[in-house]
């Protein structure tokens, strides 16, 4: 055996060891997983089935042939670009000359999304600068040269990509041309929808998340783009079923994430509109999903700017999905026509907001002077699954004004480097001997032994001036009570009250974190212009807000320690009276 095939034979073996040194070490850094794997193994547990077939409403259902597909897009003129062309693929900026078209394409990326990003073509509408058509030709031309192979191993043709890079191209020629041969293009476009039909994104009753949804989307819009009555309909049917199960009663996204309630409220919206230009059967129920999720839209209306609980979304950032909530006709909005825009924006400012139910699905706002607070506690305490959120129970963000003071640091990436982002110590929220308020989820737990570990679903109250929770959750600890957290405010500040029942000495850690200037004072700690007082040790260190994914901004972290006897009640004040 020759040195460069062994070197390839130990790579592999290295990456199987580090797989398995990875598994072994996640074991046994998790008390819970442990007690899951103990229970399984004596039967305790059954773990929640696991299914790779399409949905039940779809079974008996097929699509076409789906030849010679309809048309009435101009053709994109051949010519070649000639200037440099400045991409952002999920957070990897990339300057490319032309001539590298192809280098692009066969490249590799440290980061699965920005590969993802570059197969979706979703950055045509986020570009830095004006969309120059003649790139996307290019680009185009050698993407159906290179990967146009459906059945080809690799992320080319993952479904959600497939869908993404099917609406996306469709969108482009819609505004400016087919790109690449018209005849070629055609056809490699038409094997979009039998890949996704193929592998739709369906894992069960339980563990389906918003993938299946988007599949969906993209037989919908590629139906209607290329003529298929038979993809628009399997896709309609799969965007109204599937809304039952991503959107809460209220209207609100499940996935526990902010930046993700934007963008799955856009490719309703998208459907929506594009359902009632053409007059297909599917608008009325498509207008109320939309209508549902638009009116959840005020609490994230805060005046500091909109908060990232949660995954923010390597589709696109959030400020190409903030005119939803402001009503400004920028990011995606300005792709609309006028009259689209109208209707959309018109259904936005008419909707009530029902923030007592929106509450009882997790997320509550209040405002009370200058100050503005957002929670969201899923109503299980455990972070949704699937989905896209955060271990933030007991979590918080306050503004003082237009001034964010407390913030959610957001998640760097979806590779192992995001997943300390997404553990409670990142969020403004209370850990005792190192642990969160509720473990890390699975989505292999079944519901009775989430209940057994949490020991009965957490509470939540709110008066006028004050939030309060309660939850049983760190009674997996040996000698830990209940635990209650209340937020109380006044015109001046608020005061975060803890207390934790028990018995014996326990590590207490709250933790706070901002985006503004900090520095410790004889009494205090200065975080711009509130002054935070506390009852224990404040250490601060520097950390990251990730604004969007893979988009770092320089952020503090404070941590305030107490190695305390329980019972024990601990108070921190933040008084915007310096």
């Amino acid at each position: 055996m020759g040195s460069a095939p062994t070197a390839l034979f130990l790579y592999g073996e290295l990456k199987i060891v580090a797989a398995l040194i990875r598994k072994i070490n996640q074991v046994l850094g998790d008390p819970t997983l442990q007690r899951w794997l103990l229970g399984r193994a004596i039967g305790r547990w059954q773990a929640e089935p696991y299914h790779r077939l399409h949905p039940p409403y779809l079974n008996g259902r097929d699509l076409g042939k789906n030849e010679n597909p309809q048309s009435n897009y101009s053709d994109l003129s051949a010519s070649s670009p000639e200037k440099q062309l400045k991409l952002n693929l999920a957070g990897e900026p990339l300057a490319i000359e032309p001539g590298d078209e192809r280098s692009l394409m066969e490249r590799n990326f440290a980061d699965t999304e920005s590969l993802l990003a570059l197969h979706r073509f979703a950055w045509i509408s986020t570009l830095e600068s004006e969309c120059d058509p003649t790139w996307v030709n290019a680009l185009w031309r050698v993407w159906i040269e290179v990967h146009s192979d459906p059945d080809a191993d690799g992320w080319a043709w993952h479904p959600y990509t497939t869908a993404e890079r099917l609406i996306n191209i469709l969108a482009f020629a819609e505004q400016f041309g087919l790109p690449g041969p018209r005849e070629r293009s055609l056809e490699v476009l038409s094997h979009h929808g039998p890949a996704i039909w193929k592998s739709l994104e369906y894992f069960g009753e339980i563990n389906t998340g918003n993938h299946l949804t988007n599949n969906g989307r993209g037989l919908f819009l590629g139906g209607l783009g290329l003529g298929y009555e038979d993809w628009a309909d399997r896709g309609g049917e799969i965007l109204i079923r599937e809304s039952r199960r991503i959107f809460a009663p209220s209207g609100i996204l499940r996935e526990g994430s902010s930046h993700y309630h934007l963008l799955v409220t856009r490719w309703y919206a998208e459907c929506w509109l594009a359902a009632k230009a053409a007059g297909r059967p599917e608008a009325e129920k498509l207008g109320n999903i939309v209508e549902g999720a638009l009116s959840q839209l005020p609490v994230f209306a805060m005046p500091g700017g909109l908060p990232l609980i949660g995954d923010v979304s390597p589709d696109c950032p959030p400020e190409y999905l903030a005119g939803l909530i402001t009503g400004e006709k920028t990011g995606w909005l300005a792709s609309l026509t006028e009259a689209d825009f109208d209707i959309l924006d018109k259904a936005r400012r008419q909707l009530p907001f029902n923030p007592e139910q929106t509450a009882a699905d997790g997320w509550r706002q209040k405002r009370m002077g200058k100050w503005s607070a957002l929670w969201h506690t899923a109503p299980e305490g455990w972070s949704e699954q699937p989905g896209h959120a955060h271990h933030d129970f007991g979590s918080f963000e306050l503004h003082y004004g237009r001034t964010p003071i407390v913030r959610d640091l957001g998640r760097r990436s979806y590779g192992s480097a995001g997943d300390q982002d997404v553990a409670s110590e990142a969020h403004n929220s209370l850990s005792v001997d190192k642990q969160g308020p509720y473990p890390s989820n699975k989505p292999y737990y079944s519901k009775e032994f989430r209940k057994a570990v949490s020991a009965g679903l957490p509470k939540v109250t709110e008066t006028a001036s004050s939030v309060t929770i309660e939850s049983n959750s760190f009674s997996r600890i040996k000698n830990v009570g209940p635990w209650r957290r209340q937020w109380k405010f006044d015109e001046d500040g608020m005061a975060i009250t803890d207390h934790i029942d028990g018995r014996g000495l326990h590590r207490i850690e709250r933790h706070l974190h901002t985006t503004l200037p900090v520095s410790i004072q004889d009494d205090h700690v200065a975080v711009g212009p509130v002054k935070l007082v506390a009852d224990g040790n404040a250490e601060i260190h520097p950390s990251a807000h990730w604004s969007a994914y893979g988009r770092r901004e320089p952020a503090t972290s404070i941590t305030i320690v107490a190695e305390v006897e329980l019972p024990w009640s601990g108070v921190i004040n933040l008084d915007s009276r310096q």
